[in-house]
């Protein structure tokens, strides 16, 4: 996982997406804007525009976190993190999902000109046109963490198995009709009882994760 990927799996409140976005904009500011009699400028109305537009959206989504009166949500709250919503008039929406300090979920999608709460969009309707929502990254960096240590386990017992036997074994996700089995061995796909310790010819995938990775590719193919 890169730095770039840590950090926006890292956004899991209100005040980390508003600080996130901050830094956007300071980032922002350092490259292009220059002091002018102590105020900044940038040269460039669009680029004064965008500065704006970004400082602006990180107080929109703190004001969205901070407690308020407003109605309640009725639809099931929704776990933080970055989601595809999904619209029965069409297209979908690639956004960023948070939770107020009420338990009301607060949603931020890139091609909104201003986030808004579900509450709201309950409210005038806007909610009635989700279809559905596709979570693209959990905002619990702890559940990676633990998706990440099973894997490695795997891996670490088929490197483990390998040092001792002298063998070079890889891994291959076997899917077909009656079977869905993540095999260990020197077997090709249809071998399932192929494991042999005296073979030690390299074949399948070196990591668990490119086996997976390889089957999930597979499946997209058009058949």
């Amino acid at each position: 996982m890169n730095e770039k990927q840590a950090e926006r799996e890292a956004l899991t409140t209100a005040a980390e997406v508003a600080a996130f976005i901050d830094r956007k904009a300071d980032d922002y500011a350092n490259r292009f804007g220059f002091g002018v009699a102590g105020t900044l400028s940038f040269g460039s109305q669009v680029k004064m525009d965008h500065y704006t537009s970004l400082t602006e959206l990180a107080e929109e989504i703190r004001a969205l976190a901070a407690p308020s009166a407003g109605a309640p949500q009725h639809n099931r709250r929704i776990t933080p993190g970055l989601y595809r919503v999904n619209w029965k008039s069409g297209g979908s929406s690639l956004c960023a999902i948070g939770m107020a300090s009420n338990g009301n979920n607060w949603i931020a999608p890139a091609n909104w000109v201003e986030p808004a709460t579900i509450a709201d969009l309950e409210a005038n309707g806007t909610w009635a046109d989700a279809a559905g929502l596709e979570r693209l990254v959990s905002a619990s960096p702890a559940d990676q963490v633990e998706d990440a240590k099973r894997l490695d386990f795997l891996d670490g017992l088929n490197h483990r198995l390998n040092e001792h036997y002298g063998t070079v074994y890889g891994w291959e996700l076997i899917l077909s009709p009656n079977i869905v089995r993540l095999m260990n061995g020197p077997g090709g796909r249809g071998h399932l009882a192929a494991i042999d310790l005296n073979d030690s010819k390299a074949r399948g995938a070196k990591s668990c994760r490119a086996a997976i990775d390889a089957a999930m590719s597979a499946s997209k193919e058009p058949k």
